[in-house]
């Protein structure tokens, strides 16, 4: 059980708060134990147990025990995808018959383009979520080449990049392809490409002898009453590739962390951004997908990125606000699948506006005399701009459609600044003087306006 204390009392009064309304929802029986981790940029500011990790050994939940994580997995196959791409062993857009000639990847529409391997991991490349066989009634998973012999039978409801559908198997093709491709077992690659980097050592891309000892029972939902039942582990055979990762919520939050890093260890830093970009919107305009990251528009109209994970007993969350670099990770050994999206959602909900305000930058001094200087309308041939003083800031305003956009002037050198809006954002406005040192003349980005 571990509690930081952080330099801000209202984080530390957040975190209070959570801590009490967590150990409420764990005496509810909402989940015999939960795990949760909040990573800050690179630091992880508070990870703390609840409940239990098996009811009758009667073993806390702690920041380091081990949950099947399901498809959060996913995350990390989508990783080793990119840096075969960086490495420049496959393209995105390349089909993934390309490297697996042998296997007859399913082309049910006529017209349509190839299934890549951008298809597979956005979940548009319209195939059945999971194999034609009844592994999820008899519990037992065939390997992979056993799936992949089944996929002339396996349906593809709709053409790639038709719509978005999540699919166990796409993201089994994909990491078969991969591994063929690296020349490696996936397990393999894993452990040395993803988790020894990042220092996981609580975390196996199987259950294994390394962290048995560690990982909780998995138990499922208490429809029956209290204690609920257990379930016994289940080997995920070939859709492992998007569902058979173990780890603790400590060691997750190296993988959070490495989501904001600067400079980070498993990918370049552009590729880090590239996951998180939108590849796929759905209609509703507030949801999508990135690659291996599911992509949403939260309440407060920021973008958060996620990825859930459920199996056996076990349901999990990461939940990352990246322009906040505020992350967190939720794991229970519960079948429930809302609690980890309600203690994530919740949390971010609660810390974001804290860390907003405390990176706010410093209050403006005093403005500038010579700032009056720059006060006036300016014309071009497309229309005028006036530029007034509000407060202490600089205000370039500007036509948009029937109303005026305000757009902020942040100063850079003298008669220089930044446009912090508008059409030509983060472009620069420079104000030119005549021979007499009036101000005759600005250049808003590459657009010439005279004073008027």
């Amino acid at each position: 059980m571990t509690r930081q204390a952080t330099s801000d009392p209202q984080i530390d009064a957040a975190l209070s708060l959570l801590d009490a309304q967590i150990t409420d929802d764990v005496a509810r029986q909402a989940a015999p134990g939960i795990s949760v981790s909040i990573v800050r940029d690179q630091a992880t500011i508070w990870s703390r147990g609840f409940g239990l990790a098996d009811i009758v050994r009667k073993v806390p939940a702690t920041p380091e025990t081990v949950y099947a994580v399901g498809s959060i997995t996913k995350l990390f196959t989508a990783t080793m995808l990119m840096q075969l791409r960086d490495a420049g062993k496959l393209r995105l857009d390349d089909a993934v018959t390309d490297y697996l000639p042998d296997v007859d990847v399913p082309h049910r529409h006529a017209e349509a383009p190839p299934i890549s391997f951008r298809n597979l991991v956005t979940h548009t490349s319209g195939l059945s979520k999971d194999a034609p066989t009844d592994y999820w009634a008899t519990n037992s998973f065939p390997p992979i080449e056993r799936l992949l012999e089944l996929m002339p039978e396996t349906e593809q409801p709709y053409p790639p990049l038709t719509r978005w559908k999540y699919s166990n198997l796409a993201i089994a093709l994909m990491g078969h392809a991969l591994s063929r491709i690296a020349g490696e077992s996936w397990d393999s690659y894993v452990e040395r490409r993803i988790l020894a980097p990042l220092g996981m050592t609580k975390t196996a891309p199987r259950l294994t002898d390394r962290v048995r000892a560690q990982t909780a029972q998995g138990y499922a939902r208490p429809v029956s009453g209290w204690p609920p039942s257990s379930f016994p582990h289940r080997d995920l055979g070939g859709i492992s590739f998007g569902g058979s990762l173990h780890s603790s919520v400590a060691d997750m939050a190296r993988f959070i962390a490495a989501q904001f890093s600067a400079t980070p260890r498993l990918l370049k830093r552009s590729t880090v951004l590239e996951m998180q970009r939108l590849q796929w919107l759905n209609d509703d305009w507030q949801t999508g997908q990135g690659i291996g990251w599911r992509v949403h528009r939260a309440t407060d109209g920021s973008t958060r990125i996620e990825h859930g994970g459920g199996v056996y007993g076990f349901t999990c969350k990461l939940l990352l606000s990246p322009a906040d670099r505020l992350g967190i990770a939720v794991f229970t050994n519960g079948s429930d699948g809302t609690v980890g999206q309600k203690w994530a959602t919740r949390a971010l909900d609660l810390l974001a506006p804290i860390c907003r305000q405390s990176e706010a930058p410093a209050p403006p001094t005093a403005m500038p005399e010579a700032w009056r200087a720059y006060v006036g309308r300016y014309r071009w041939a497309l229309g005028d701009v006036e530029v007034v003083i509000r407060g202490d800031e600089l205000i370039l305003l500007s036509p948009l459609g029937l109303g005026v956009e305000e757009v902020k002037l942040r100063p850079e050198s003298d008669q220089v600044f930044r446009l912090l809006g508008g059409s030509v954002h983060g472009e620069r406005l420079r104000f030119i003087p005549d021979a007499g040192g009036r101000i005759a003349r600005a250049w808003v980005g590459p657009h010439p306006h005279d004073r008027i």
